[in-house]
């Protein structure tokens, strides 16, 4: 039953995406303006100036939103484990991760790389995903933790189970389902804040071999605007693709 609603779910993702591409190829003959609707051979050739000569653009990308996410989530998992201890406690961690909430970005950006050493500037694009990942990380444990089943809890209380065993062992495989839609949604801003860090970062480090980079010396060329919209579509659904499987997978272990 349920691999049918995921099938139908795609089917009907698969649709929209189909009639999109046909909505635009319709308008771009209306509009006829290829700043905003560029050819297809325009796109081609965004391609080539992303993967070729630039080729270095998505290793460093990837790289940036993995070592973003595992900062993000060892900090979320030190809150949480100091949530359970006591859940009064997370007020410590309430002002720090409300500003990172309501700061915007963009200034965030420009201020570190006025602070920062020419050799240390590369660090923003990853300082800017934890500020934006890891309150939405944090409240996805403490969500998840919350939901657990109480009586789970007060069978706990009357095991001799260390803290610590009862966290890795018990309280993450039961949150796991929960940790990998939060990680999804983190992967996503990560790779937008990773972007706008490198776009912002460009004129101080005039290095043409990240994304936001190459977005930053060709905002006029729309071909290379729309391949790198693609690319970052297609990373995206790879990534959902790959954690939807993980769930499946997940879900029914915790059923058997």
């Amino acid at each position: 039953m349920k691999n049918s609603i995921i099938k139908s779910k795609y089917i009907y993702s698969t649709i929209t995406v189909v009639l999109l591409l046909i909505s635009i190829f319709i308008l771009s003959k209306i509009i006829n303006n290829t700043f905003i609707f560029p050819t297809f051979q325009m796109v081609i050739d965004g391609a080539k100036i992303v993967l070729i000569d630039n080729y270095q653009a998505i290793p460093e990308l990837i790289i940036f939103v993995i070592v973003s996410l595992l900062i993000s989530f060892l900090y979320s998992f030190v809150i949480l484990v100091i949530y359970i201890l006591n859940k009064n406690l997370i007020g410590f961690f309430t002002p720090i991760l409300s500003f990172f909430h309501v700061v915007p970005t963009m200034a965030i950006s420009v201020y570190l790389f006025l602070i920062l050493d020419k050799n240390e500037k590369f660090l923003v694009p990853i300082i800017l995903a934890i500020m934006v990942t890891t309150p939405i990380i944090v409240e996805g444990l403490i969500t998840s933790y919350d939901n657990i089943d109480k009586g789970i809890e007060d069978v706990l209380k009357l095991e001799q189970i260390s803290f610590f065993k009862k966290v890795f062992k018990i309280y993450i495989p039961l949150m796991l389902p929960y940790i990998l839609m939060v990680l999804l949604q983190s992967i996503s801003l990560g790779i937008k804040a990773v972007v706008m860090g490198e776009f912002i970062g460009f004129q101080q480090t005039d290095s043409h071999a990240t994304l936001g980079g190459i977005l930053y010396s060709n905002q006029v060329e729309s071909g290379v605007i729309v391949f790198i919209l693609i690319l970052l579509f297609v990373i995206s659904v790879i990534c959902e693709v790959v954690i939807k499987i993980l769930q499946i997978q997940i879900n029914k272990n915790l059923v058997k």
